[in-house]
């Protein structure tokens, strides 16, 4: 104890120049202090902040080494002191002028320096950190201060780079941002210490191939790249970039929001082994976080900027509410809308705008989806402030908190009446076009002049859903317009009171009946024109429409409504449109009717004609049988001798009475024939046998003239169905003929197989003379009843013109076919077939194909049929004699008929009784087709389809389809 106040002193002595570091005049030892930490210091590597140490006081642990006091080399004494966390130091004490022993005052006197050395280590070192962290503490607050008053996101971030560039020793700094594709970050501020410095702003740095990013993304924690002109872990374009600057380190730390890296930000050192140390690491990590947070608030007010600005020059109406459903926002487009200003709607609910229209459900499940957090689209009706209803359509969103919970509710309507109403409009007009067409097909498939009334009332009525429709038609004296149809029960009563308007200027159907123009009345009440009637007390509005056929008014289309201003210029455009067609079919039923009374009429001549003819020959056959019995008898002396003028007297008298009575029967044969009276007896005829029986009858007619008769029949010929008297009387008149119109040479008979229309087998035969011939345009009549060639009274040969009409009568009531083939001064050829005779048995039905009998007197609708069927798989067998129906419906077993109403002789109404009133062929399907249309009656005889002619293919395929499909059904439920 007594040797310390001089260990003190020595003490004193030794420490006389040693100073804090903050003062002014010393400060030599503060710099040694920090050359020896940084000497202390190892090479930095990446730590979050939570691995930086808090400091630590240092700790003397004192250790002799080599103290020297047992032996005579010692010359030296060492202790070990603490100078960091996990750093030592040795203090050594030499004396190299002798040896020594350390005694133990010495060894008290170090230990004693050692201790004053620690505390002054460790005040260096804990002042060092202090000025650490308020330089730290300085250059947050200067980012945060920046990044506060800015409100320009890069301009915050350049000013943030340049402070961070400025306070590290480093050459240059850049942060980039995230693309919105993802696939790279772009630089978007910098700063550089280096001379003559390039920006880099807009730089585009690629994800793909790029280690060192795709690291730090997956990491979010900073990557250091060494060498980095030449580290393979940067993208080769930035290891050019680098080469070029002559970087060697780059740091590059990530920048993120709720752990998605939304960019990084980068610092770069061009100095050879350059390098952060851990400290200024922690340092450039701790500034990212209110980087970080900058970059979301700036964002986020952009985004609040932008949608607001977009909300506001928006011309929908969005406002929010908050939970309880209050609104807390409303733009000014809100007015717009609904007529409520902004300032009006705040703490209101938007009952405010509810039409009452929407069904309670609809607003159940609107309000659950929105409560499950799912955003909600559709169209509504709501009402504006003045209580106008509008069409809008609406998206509705919950708004969500970063948790996900709702804060409130965003709503945006849009109104969309306008369009609504083009689409109402559109939707009407399409609708009343497509009623239109409906109508005028329905009409028009009539020549029924009241069926065309009611329809056209009652169509127009239903589909345009009027209040009332009627039709007027004027008068032939042009001074009223009487009602012929009207809907309801006021329409009924009308036509009972027999209803009429004058044509005049003082009623709507008057009017337009005297001018041809539409007349429109929207509102009745305000409209002296409109009459008011009693049985039609809701009339609102009235529009009539002209019926016209060219510039003649016949009369008018009148509707009424319930409603005012129900007609648009569309619905008259339309209902004109319709009442065109509505003219056009009253004139054709009008043209119909007359031309059936006209026809009507020329049948009760033709059918008293035919009855005249028919008594007037039986009244001539009488007294003519007996000038003929008895001329003959006389002459054959059984009444006794005559002298040989008597005889030449009498035999003129015969030769006159059979001439007339040959004229009588073709008379009454053509009037049979008209009358559908003349009955064929068919049978199985040999044609050949008929040639040879007609040559032998009529080889008398060329005795002694120069006229040779040659027949060439084709062997083995098929036997025909045929009538053998009628085809007789056929060849014998065409004989007759060829003999009158031949004067020499040749008149053959050729008879053989044909191949008939449809290919069906046939035989035909030919009359070939070597007469004058005849022209083309006498052959357009030659078969024309009471028609001849030469009709001059100086021609050489008689007759009635019957002959050729009534062959070909005959022919076709055969099922054949008669023509002639001629030119003048080379002869004529008359040709006819006949059809093969075909027993039940022998009919062969093709594979796969329907037979269809077609009954009709016109040739050229079986051909259109047979166009129409036999692509479809159907063979057409054509009738156009109606009187041999019966018979060849049994004979064909067809799939079905198909039969016109108007032919001569037998008419459709009496084939299809007949046929369904025999029970071999009741079963068989008939569709009437023809010009007439009477479906009631049709139907009512038993026919399975009605067609009205012009008919089209589709309309009989498909009912033939319908018909196949019955017979189907019918088939299958008689086998269940």
């Amino acid at each position: 104890m007594p040797k310390k106040p001089k260990i003190d002193k020595r003490l004193e002595k030794l420490f006389q120049d040693i100073h804090p570091e903050g003062h002014a005049d010393k400060p030599q030892s503060i710099s040694t202090v920090e050359k020896d930490a940084a000497l202390s210091a190892t090479k930095p590597v990446h730590q979050n902040s939570e691995s930086v140490p808090a400091p630590k006081p240092l700790r003397t642990t004192p250790a002799i080494t080599n103290k020297g006091l047992n032996s005579a080399n010692s010359s030296s004494y060492s202790v070990n002191i603490q100078t960091g966390v996990q750093d030592w130091s040795t203090l050594r004490v030499m004396d190299d002028t002798k040896v020594r022993k350390w005694t133990t005052e010495e060894e008290l006197l170090i230990n004693q320096v050692i201790d004053q050395l620690s505390l002054a280590l460790e005040n260096a070192r804990l002042f060092q950190e202090s000025k650490e962290r308020a330089n730290e503490l300085a250059l947050i607050n200067r980012v945060v201060s920046t990044l506060t008053a800015s409100t320009n996101l890069v301009e915050a971030l350049r000013s943030v780079v340049r402070e961070i560039v400025e306070a590290f020793p480093v050459a240059r700094g850049a942060i980039t941002l995230l693309d919105d594709d993802k696939q790279g970050f772009t630089v978007v501020a910098d700063h550089s210490k280096m001379s003559n410095p390039v920006s880099a702003v807009g730089f585009k740095i690629p994800l793909e191939g790029n280690l060192a990013t795709q690291t730090l993304i997956a990491t979010r924690k900073p990557y250091i790249l060494e060498d980095a002109s030449n580290n393979t872990n940067n993208p080769l374009i930035a290891r050019t970039e680098a080469r070029r600057l002559g970087i060697n380190y780059t740091a590059i730390f990530p920048i993120f929001i709720n752990d998605e890296v939304v960019g990084t930000l980068g610092v770069d050192m061009v100095e050879k082994d350059a390098f952060l140390d851990q400290n200024q690491l922690y340092l450039l990590e701790s500034s990212l976080a209110p980087i970080s947070a900058a970059i979301g608030r700036l964002r986020a007010e952009t985004d609040l900027t932008r949608f607001k600005l977009g909300i506001e020059t928006s011309g929908d109406a969005v406002f929010m509410t908050d939970t309880s459903g209050k609104i807390v926002f409303a733009n000014s487009a809100f007015e717009t809308v609904y007529g409520h200003k902004p300032s009006e709607v705040i703490g209101l609910t938007p009952r405010i705008i509810k039409s009452g229209l929407i069904k309670q459900e609809e607003y159940k499940y609107f309000w659950g989806t929105l409560l499950s957090k799912q955003t909600i689209t559709g169209e509504l009706i709501n009402m504006t402030k003045d209580g106008r209803l509008i069409h809008v359509a609406g998206t509705n969103s919950p708004i969500l908190d970063e948790n996900g919970e709702i804060l409130g509710f965003l709503a945006v309507h849009h109104d969309i009446s306008d369009r609504k109403k083009v689409e109402e409009e559109l939707q009407r007009r399409n609708t009343y076009l497509s009623a239109s067409a409906e109508i005028g097909r329905l009409v028009t498939s009539t020549l029924d002049l009241n069926t065309i009334f009611t329809r056209t009332v009652n169509l127009v009525y239903e589909k345009f859903n009027f209040y009332h429709a009627a039709i007027f038609i004027v008068e032939e004296t042009g001074f009223n317009a009487v009602l012929r149809e009207a809907t309801g029960s006021a329409g009924a009563e009308m036509k009972k009171r027999k209803h009429t308007l004058p044509v005049n200027l003082k009623s709507i159907v008057g009017k337009v009946a005297l001018e041809g123009q539409a007349v429109v009345v929207n509102d009745v009440l305000l409209d002296k024109l409109h009459k008011y009637n009693p049985l039609l007390p809701d009339t609102q509005a009235e529009a009539a429409i002209p019926l016209k056929i060219g510039t003649r008014v016949i009369g008018a289309l009148d509707v009424q409504s319930k409603k005012s201003n129900i007609f648009t210029d569309d619905e008259i455009a339309v209902l004109q449109t319709l009442a065109d067609q509505v003219a056009v079919a009253i004139d054709n039923a009008r043209s119909f009717e007359l031309s059936q009374q006209a026809v009507m009429e020329m049948r009760e001549i033709d059918r008293l004609k035919s009855q005249f003819l028919a008594n007037m020959s039986h009244e001539l056959r009488t007294p003519l049988n007996s000038i003929i019995g008895f001329s003959r008898v006389i002459i054959k002396g059984i009444d006794g001798p005559v002298t040989e003028l008597q005889q030449q007297d009498l035999t003129a008298i015969y030769n006159s009475g059979q001439h007339l009575l040959g004229l009588i029967n073709d008379i009454l044969d053509l009037a049979k024939i008209e009358a559908g009276k003349m009955e064929l007896a068919f049978d199985e005829v040999n044609i050949s046998d008929v040639v040879s029986s007609v040559f032998s009858t009529m080889s008398g007619l060329i005795k002694g003239r120069p006229i040779e008769m040659k027949r060439i029949i084709e062997p083995n010929l098929p036997m025909v169905r045929a009538d053998a008297i009628r085809i007789r009387q056929v060849l014998i008149n065409l004989l007759s003929n060829a003999s009158k119109f031949t004067d020499e040479g040749d008149i053959i008979v050729e008879v053989g197989r044909y191949r008939g229309p449809g290919g069906h087998s046939q035989v035909k035969i030919s009359v070939t003379d070597t007469g004058p011939g005849i022209s083309k345009l006498d052959q357009e009549k030659l078969f024309q009843a009471f028609s001849q060639v030469d009709d001059s009274p100086t021609r050489k040969t008689g007759g009635t013109g019957l002959g050729l009409s009534i062959c070909q009568q005959l022919i076709n009531m055969h099922g054949g076919q008669i023509w002639v083939e001629s030119e003048v001064g080379q002869g004529s050829t008359f040709h006819f077939t006949l059809p093969l005779f075909r027993s039940l048995e022998s009919i062969t039905r093709p594979i796969g194909k329907k037979i269809i009998l077609s009954i009709d007197d016109d040739t050229q609708v079986v051909g259109l049929y047979e166009r129409y069927l036999q692509p479809q798989g159907y063979q057409v067998v054509p009738l156009t004699n109606p009187a041999l129906a019966l018979e060849r419906v049994k004979q064909l077993r067809p799939f079905a008929v198909t039969l016109d109403v108007m032919m001569p002789g037998i008419d459709g109404w009496k084939v299809l009784d007949i046929l369904k009133n025999d029970p071999d062929t009741r079963h068989i399907p008939v569709i009437l087709c023809s010009i007439i249309e009477d479906l009631e009656k049709g139907f009512n005889l038993g026919a399975s389809e009605y067609l009205v002619k012009p008919i089209l293919e589709e309309d009989l395929v498909k009912a033939l389809d319908r018909l196949s499909s019955n017979i189907s059904n019918t088939t299958k439920s008689a086998t269940d």
